[in-house]
């Protein structure tokens, strides 16, 4: 079985994401873990009422839209409700779930990526575009 589990601790965050600015109490991470082997994590920043994905390794575009949707409902369960992200290399999955992008910054109203059933990821974890 897969899970999802957020990390709060800043020596965890920073271990998993030595190149990510980790001065700051609203940084949090997520892993995914499948038989305690990690197979995916995101890095998050987490503002007054938004927050940025700002790193995201997985498997495959399943997990990572699983490990996004976990990190969206944690900062949604702390006040925020718009959602940015500029990796480029996850563009396809982000418009699938209502993110729209203006140069370069993909932005989302959680509220509404969390209640997307429009995904068209594949069981077998590739993502179709229109």
């Amino acid at each position: 079985m897969i899970q999802f589990k957020p990390v709060s601790k800043k020596e965890s965050v920073k271990s998993l994401f030595p190149d990510v600015r980790s001065n700051t109490e609203n940084i949090f991470a997520f892993i995914a873990t499948e038989q305690e082997k990690t197979i995916g994590k995101l890095c998050l920043l987490l503002n007054e009422n938004s927050c940025e994905i700002l790193e995201i390794e997985a498997q495959d575009l399943l997990i990572a839209e699983g490990i996004l949707r976990s990190a969206l409902y944690f900062a949604a369960n702390r006040g925020a409700y718009m959602a940015l992200c500029g990796l480029k290399e996850y563009g396809a999955l982000l418009t699938s779930l209502q993110f729209t992008e203006t140069d370069g910054l993909f932005r989302g109203e959680i509220p509404t990526i969390l209640t997307c059933s429009s995904c068209k990821c594949k069981a077998s974890g590739k993502l179709e575009t229109p």
